[in-house]
């Protein structure tokens, strides 16, 4: 019988594929996983022996509370941010903006609508005058940064604290048209949980790469406990956990309704 194959040590490789549960969505690699790990919540209840002296257990029980499932994801994707971060997520195409209402202000960025602008122009907004580049501000791929001697911002502080004594100068109203280029837009916190079914195939390097495929039917994700923005010295990483839930459409006498594993054993 393969089963009674006993060494088997194991240090184990592999991919990680998902989708959302009931979608017509291929079941695709996740990316990069450092960590994958189960973890099983047990229960104690028991039941105490009071027919004689000494104390004891007369019976027990022990119940699964939950089963979760923990993974470290090397890649930072916009698929797995949105599922981690409970994100919306929306692929805009590239595409030009015309007279998108801002205000500059000296040694500040004007945050533009859409990333990576090019081929910019900007407008005072009252006069339609256009504004240079050169000497006024810098493009960015979050938007405009104007520089502390903005020429342009210079005259318009004047105007203004001419035409207005003792009041502080708000900022010059612009408008601004640009083209921007294709990019991934996730709006954090606007989802619903994301309930996935997910796979993972390994191979046991310990033991010529003999193979092991798991599959999870039902995990519901919970938000990330935190995104790693910046990590000076070492690449980020997005901790992601779930919990696994059971599949009442898997029927039959000794089917498991939450995981199951396939694991060749080497001859």
């Amino acid at each position: 019988m393969l089963s009674t194959r006993v060494f088997r040590p194991t240090m184990m490789a592999g991919v990680v594929y998902a989708r959302e549960l009931g979608s017509l969505q291929p079941m695709q690699p996740i990316g990069g996983v450092e960590e994958l790990t189960v973890g099983i919540d047990e229960q104690k209840i028991t039941q105490s022996n009071t027919e004689s002296s000494g104390g004891g257990n007369r019976a027990v029980v022990y119940r699964i509370n939950e089963m979760t499932l923990a993974a470290k994801l090397q890649d930072l994707n916009p698929v797995n941010l949105a599922r981690s971060l409970r994100a919306r997520h929306e692929e805009i195409a590239a595409s030009t903006v015309t007279d998108e209402e801002a205000v500059a202000r000296a040694g500040g960025l004007t945050r533009l609508e859409h990333l990576n602008p090019s081929t910019v122009v900007v407008r005072n907004a009252d006069t339609s005058t256009a504004i240079a580049a050169a000497g006024n501000f810098e493009v960015r791929p979050e938007g405009l940064f104007w520089f502390d001697d903005s020429t342009a911002l210079a005259a318009a502080r004047t105007a203004f604290e001419t035409a207005n004594p003792g009041q502080d100068f708000p900022g010059l109203d612009i408008e601004v048209d640009y083209a921007h280029s294709g990019y991934d837009l996730l709006e954090v916190l606007a989802a619903a949980t994301p309930i996935l079914e997910m796979v993972f195939s390994g191979v046991n390097e310990a033991q010529e790469d003999a193979p092991s495929v798991v599959d999870f039917w039902r995990v519901q994700l919970s938000a990330t406990q935190g995104l790693n923005l910046i990590s000076a010295g070492t690449f980020a990483t997005l901790d992601i956990e779930g919990e696994v839930l059971r599949d009442p459409t898997k029927t039959g006498a000794g089917i498991s309704k939450y995981m199951r594993k396939q694991m060749l054993t080497p001859a």
